[in-house]
């Protein structure tokens, strides 16, 4: 575990060395879950995109690019201005608004209140409704671990 803090002035971001197994490269700024695919060999650091009936595996969310079999930085709290997330299809994405990964993609979406999700991301910045599904880059804090 790493904390980064470069100065009073920048808010305090903790990351994590892990794994991708997800066979394909993860960007800065994808969200990643926890791989339970290999759960009886795991050595608790292996991470892929999210999957369907999983998302409360939701690990964090990847600090630099990490090539497909190899070791990355995953940020997992604090103040993050480099996460995926997509605008909702009716309603807009207010500061404050609970995220959480989309199944078998590699961005966050606003989820609804009530809807039981444990989300661990917060939208820190806005974002207008639209029906196209295009992942822009926003400002989140996370508390994922």
């Amino acid at each position: 575990m790493q904390f980064l803090r470069e100065s009073e002035a920048v808010a305090e971001q903790v990351l994590e060395v892990l794994y991708n197994n997800s066979g394909v490269t993860i960007q800065r700024g994808y969200p990643v879950a926890f791989d339970t695919r290999v759960f009886a060999d795991t050595d608790g650091v292996n991470v892929i995109q999210p999957l369907a009936g999983q998302l409360n595996l939701f690990y964090g969310v990847a600090y630099e690019e990490i090539l497909a079999g190899a070791y990355g930085r995953v940020q997992t709290q604090g103040w993050c201005d480099y996460a995926l997330v997509v605008a909702h299809s009716v309603n807009p994405t207010i500061i404050g608004d609970k995220l959480a990964p989309v199944a078998n993609q590699w961005y966050l979406q606003r989820i609804a209140a009530g809807d039981g999700s444990g989300a661990l991301a917060t939208a820190l910045e806005a974002i207008a409704a639209s029906g196209v599904v295009t992942p822009v880059v926003r400002k989140v804090l996370l508390r994922c671990r």
